[in-house]
């Protein structure tokens, strides 16, 4: 009798429901009414193109079932909600406004395109006195350049920037919304920076380093710079100082170092040739922390070279010796 009872319903809870329950087709076309009558779903009708009949419970139910299926990430049953609201019903939905409309969707006309101006905007240069430019007839074609760049003809502008170099030797610079004239068409770009030229500073020591690979360094350093990669210009910065080359930007020099050398006439058969190379790699490690300005550890290397070995160092002289115990 339990089987029984449970197995009618079960039937009953399958058996479709008769077609007087479900939400029947209305025959009320779109009224302004519509625009304000929130569902439960959060989604408003708006003006579409079509406003005939519609089965607005029908819709309702649907996009509230769609809702439920994205809330629950289920995306495809929500895209397929989406796709029987169009073709059964010839419904569309806007999920970002909310809203759903019957047909095609009205669409706002599109303003009109403002006037275009009647002053291009761009100055001559300050500084700029070359002679024999008639300006009237270069405010003419920078205003049709302009008018080209904002109506997209963007081949007319470019055939307008050529003409102003060939004819009038005019260059122009959008960046800073100026122009110049007297400008060799052959010259690629009359605002590029100058390239960097790093002397050798004459007061260096006169220490021993190949001039030819620092200038090549010192060229790539440049460009690095002038192309904002600092993090490659650094990089260069830190193998100069590992040649012992020390760069001064403000006055475009460069020097090399003087190896530090040992005194022999106080350190001569005083120290074991283990210590004194080890010494030797201390003192040339301190003299590339001051060429990197890290002066907290140079004087740690100084003050441990005093103290293990009783080594003193001369800056001036480049030299360094052991004291002897008397």
């Amino acid at each position: 009798m339990k089987l029984a009872l449970l197995w009618c319903t079960c039937a009953l809870a399958l058996t479709p429901a008769p077609r007087s329950h479900l939400p029947r087709r209305l025959g009320s076309s779109f009224s302004d009414d519509d625009l304000q009558r929130p569902a439960g779903h959060g989604y408003t009708r708006g003006p579409g193109e079509d406003d005939g009949f519609v089965d607005i419970p029908t819709v309702d139910l649907l996009l509230t079932q769609r809702n439920e299926a994205k809330r629950r990430r289920d995306f495809v049953v929500a895209d397929a909600i989406r796709d029987e609201l169009k073709v059964e019903h010839n419904v569309g939905v806007h999920d970002r406004d909310r809203t759903w409309w019957l047909g095609r969707q009205q669409r706002q006309a599109r303003p009109q395109r403002p006037p275009l101006p009647s002053d291009h905007g761009y100055a001559r240069e300050i500084g700029d006195n070359t002679p024999l430019v008639d300006e009237a007839a270069v405010d003419a074609l920078l205003l049709q350049r302009m008018h080209a760049k904002m109506t997209r003809d963007f081949t007319r502008a470019d055939a307008i920037r050529a003409e102003l170099s060939s004819v009038h030797g005019v260059r122009v610079h959008d960046g800073r919304k100026v122009w110049r004239a007297g400008v060799d068409a052959d010259t690629a770009d009359p605002w590029a920076r100058v390239e960097d030229v790093y002397e050798r500073d004459s007061r260096d020591g006169g220490g021993a380093v190949d001039d030819a690979a620092v200038q090549a360094l010192l060229r790539r350093r440049s460009v690095a710079r002038r192309r904002r990669h600092w993090q490659l210009a650094d990089d260069i910065l830190e193998q100069l100082l590992d040649l012992g080359v020390v760069v001064n930007d403000k006055t475009r020099t460069y020097a090399a170092t003087v190896d530090y050398v040992p005194c022999a006439a106080n350190c001569k058969g005083t120290m074991d040739p283990h210590d004194r190379e080890h010494v030797a790699e201390l003192v040339a490690e301190r003299a590339l922390h001051k060429l990197r300005r890290q002066f907290g550890e140079a004087d740690a290397i100084r003050d441990r070279l005093l103290e293990g070995w009783g080594v003193r160092i001369d800056d001036k002289k480049h030299t360094w010796w052991q004291e002897v115990e008397r």
